[in-house]
């Protein structure tokens, strides 16, 4: 914490800058930013939560929702299981927290959701006035790197470009497999085959950090809008 204090002032300093914070901890945001960030956001500080699964989505991206904060991102990465980020639960227990709403799930693309009313249980629709702003995805990397389903970055890519949300794919990692559709005819992502099989990729570069090796539907590396 007294290192981070360090850190406050010279963000402070640099408004030219754009500062990308990023923690497995976001619930911590709220505790350790200035009260005055608090109050009112630094346009050049830029909060992000890690996600790996949908356990994490759930926990973290209520977090960062919860954060007070000019820009909010997720870093997906290493993507472990499929992630819909526009159905999240958002917390359990509690299901209606005043912090993000009252929706028991979200999308947390576009801040709308739906859920049973604290009050009545009938279902009515919530939204709020901010969403997660950036999506960062990703494979992991290194000789035990666990397997990243392309097909889960695809969906990932389709979620953030019907939502508006600028999306970065950033690598495919040391382990890529693709859920390849037994016709041979099929596209590579084409919906609705009744039989797949898993095939493993080798990277031609190191990482699979070369979108020219990957589907034309992965080669998306956009930035959000820088706010001043």
């Amino acid at each position: 914490a007294s290192e981070l204090a360090k850190l406050w002032p010279l963000i402070e300093q640099t408004e030219w800058l754009d500062w990308l914070l990023l923690s497995k901890r976001p619930e911590r945001y709220v505790e350790i930013l200035p009260k005055a960030w608090r109050d009112t956001p630094r346009h050049n500080v830029w909060t992000g939560a890690t996600v790996e699964n949908r356990e994490t989505a759930e926990t973290r991206c209520a977090a960062l929702l919860d954060t007070p904060s000019a820009l909010r991102f997720l870093s997906m990465e290493p993507l472990i299981e499929a992630v819909d980020l526009t159905r999240v639960q958002l917390f359990k227990s509690p299901p209606w927290p005043t912090p993000i709403g009252g929706a028991p799930w979200r999308n947390v693309l576009t801040g709308n959701g739906m859920g049973p009313s604290p009050m009545t249980g009938v279902l009515i629709e919530s939204s709020l006035d901010h969403h997660i702003d950036w999506v960062i995805v990703g494979g992991e990397s290194g000789k035990k790197a666990r397997p990243f389903h392309l097909n889960w970055a695809h969906d990932l890519v389709a979620q953030c470009q019907a939502a508006g949300v600028p999306v970065f794919f950033k690598q495919a990692g040391d382990a890529p497999v693709l859920a390849m559709p037994e016709e041979t005819s099929a596209t590579m992502f084409e919906p609705g085959s009744c039989s797949t099989r898993l095939v493993q990729i080798k990277p031609k570069h190191a990482k699979g950090e070369d979108l020219a090796e990957w589907p034309e539907e992965l080669r998306v590396r956009q930035f959000p809008e820088v706010r001043r």
